[in-house]
């Protein structure tokens, strides 16, 4: 049971999923750093340069966030290209109530 979750998991890994985890967490943390910036910062005395500056930088972090789900996402075309195409059979003799 243990190879198949090894497989089950390297099959995850090709298909890009660290990729997209790792995306959404770079979104979520630029998003907190924008409203920390927006809203927090108006309660502490930071200066506009320095508001600014977070600012800019949490927008940086969302743009690398939005990076890492577009890798995600192509790792994922490719990984669904390479897969073999499973078709079931055309045939219905196989299923009950069939004459």
């Amino acid at each position: 049971m243990s190879q198949e979750i090894a497989a089950f998991k390297a099959e995850l890994d090709a298909a890009g999923l660290p990729w997209s985890r790792l995306g959404i967490r770079a979104i979520g943390v630029g998003l907190a750093g924008c409203m920390f910036t927006l809203i927090g910062a108006s309660y502490v005395a930071f200066l506009f340069q320095t508001r600014i500056f977070f600012f800019a930088a949490s927008l940086a972090v969302i743009a690398a966030g939005w990076v890492f789900m577009i890798a995600a996402m192509l790792k994922r075309r490719a990984w669904a290209r390479s897969q073999p195409l499973r078709t079931p059979p055309l045939s219905d003799a196989g299923l009950p109530g069939a004459q």
